[in-house]
This record gives C-alpha cells, structure tokens and sequence, in this order.
C-alpha cells in the first residue's frame, strides 16, 4: 500500500525531513539487495547508493518516492557525506512511461560547479535501455529550479521512533564502514512532471499511470557512471536494465506497486472463473425448480 502518514496533502506539501515511514520505499525485489555496498566506481561515499539485503529483519531500500497531489518527491540513501560538506554531483530518477523498458523521462539533481539545480531533463538519443545506451542531456531542462531549502535536502540518517529513518533496526550505517548514511531528498511540481512527459509525448501521466525507475548517480552530469541501483557495479554494461536487476518493480504515484501481468492475468482468470461458476449454479438451481 501507499503509505502517506508524514504527508500534509490538504497543502500539497512533502516535508523534506519526514520519516521514511510517509515515502513508499521502492523494493527492488528482483536483485539480491535493494542495492549493494561499495560498488561506486568512484570511490566517493555519497555517490554510493545503500540498500540492505532482500529478506533482511529491517530491509532499507535506497530509493523511495512521494506524491502528495500537487508535488512529487524522490529520496535516495548514499553512504555518507564526502568533503567537501553536502552532496557534490548528479542522482538520476529515470522513468519508464509506456512499458517498454527505455527510460523516456529523467527527474534529478545536480550540484556540480556553478550548477545547482533540481529538476525534468531529457535523455540522450541513444535507446536508453541499459547503461551503455543511455545519457542525460543536462544543459537544457525540461523544467528545473535552483536549489533551496524549499525543495532540497542533504541531511545524515537519524534512528529510533523520532529519527527519520525509523524501521531502520537501529542503524544508520548500513555498510557497516563507519560513515553515517545520508538522504537526499527533493520535490518538485507534478503539474511540471505531467508537462515534461508530455513535451517527450507522454500525455495524460496520471497519479495511476504505471511507472518503473531507474535510480543511479554520476560525477558528470550527463549520464550514470559512478552507481546504479539494484546492482553491483555495472554502469557501462551493454546488459539491459532489466538483466542487470536495476529496474524496479511497476508502480503507481499514487497506489504503490502494481500487479505483474502473469500475476494480474491469473487474478482476472480466476475472477472468471468464480463468476462462472457462480452463475452455472444460479442456473442450475432455476432449472431444479422447474
């Protein structure tokens, strides 16, 4: 289910600080962690996404979202904060709109040099179905903002009942290396993402259209090269997205995930079944009478 507790929705409003028990934590479960440990290719702390194994007593996912009617927001879980203080670099949100696993839309941050802004971007020209094919053009936003305190947040991992990570089994280092993870949270108007995906020709995006992600950071902005969520390593393999377990599980904004189609075609098959079995007996039991 979608959960929503910290979401003040009467004001259209995502508290950048809330819990992660009020963002719906995208599970990954596919992959044998929601992400892995130490596998940034950089060697920079907050470039590296953290999740904890699959099937763990407190599993933590690196990546969640939130939709309170008017903003859409995103949070990753990096391990730690890197000299100098605050994130330095790009954390990439790909969306999947229409089924076919090509990433066709990218919401993000960047904080590299004089750039500092969040915001919808375009991806590259290439196919952008796995990590050898895809890139971000990032000098010309579909829609962005200057970062502030109104729409940003680089903040460490709290514990316990009044930390922001409260389901964490009491650790805020999931690498176990002695730094404390840190979120990086941001919102931004789904009146906005609703106009990029339909300059990308994506109209109608609804709170129930189905959308799956692709979550990865980068040193240079313009595509994924230091970590992909979901995998070890593997940010220039020609291996699709899918293959590599880096793409999360169907979603919706505003309804959490939704049924695989196996899954959904067996359902429907079953509800047939039991309704026509349901109307045999009916028919059955006018036909006795008679």
């Amino acid at each position: 289910m979608f959960l929503s507790g910290a979401v003040s929705a009467a004001f259209g409003v995502i508290p950048l600080n809330s819990p992660t028990t009020a963002w719906y934590a995208v599970p990954y479960a596919g992959a044998a962690r929601t992400d892995f440990l130490n596998d940034q290719q950089t060697g920079i702390n907050e470039a590296d996404l953290v999740g904890s194994a699959v099937g763990a007593a407190a599993l933590q996912t690196a990546f969640y979202f939130d939709f309170a009617g008017a903003l859409v927001g995103f949070r990753v879980r990096v391990d730690g904060d890197s000299n100098p203080p605050g994130f330095t670099g790009a954390i990439w949100v790909g969306l999947m709109l229409d089924g076919n696993n090509s990433i066709d839309l990218f919401a993000g941050v960047i904080r590299k040099g004089p750039t500092s802004q969040i915001g919808f971007y375009n991806p590259g020209t290439g196919s952008n179905i796995s990590p050898s094919t895809t890139s971000i053009v990032d000098g010309s936003p579909l829609y962005s903002e200057v970062i502030s305190a109104s729409n940003y947040l680089f903040t460490a991992v709290t514990v316990g009942p009044s930390g922001n990570d409260p389901v964490s089994g009491g650790t805020a280092d999931i690498g176990g290396d002695g730094n404390t993870d840190y979120f990086a949270t941001w919102v931004l108007p789904f009146s906005q993402l609703q106009a990029s995906a339909a300059a990308r020709g994506f109209s109608g995006v609804t709170s129930s259209t189905p959308i799956r992600f692709v979550v990865g950071t980068s040193e240079q902005s313009n595509s994924i090269n230091q970590d992909l969520n979901g995998t070890s390593g593997n940010t220039t393999s020609t291996s699709t997205f899918a293959t590599l377990g880096a793409l999360s599980p169907t979603v919706t904004m505003g309804g959490g995930v939704v049924p695989e189609p196996s899954v959904l075609s067996y359902s429907l098959l079953a509800l047939a079944f039991f309704y026509l079995s349901a109307r045999r007996r009916k028919a059955f039991g006018r036909n006795s009478q008679a």
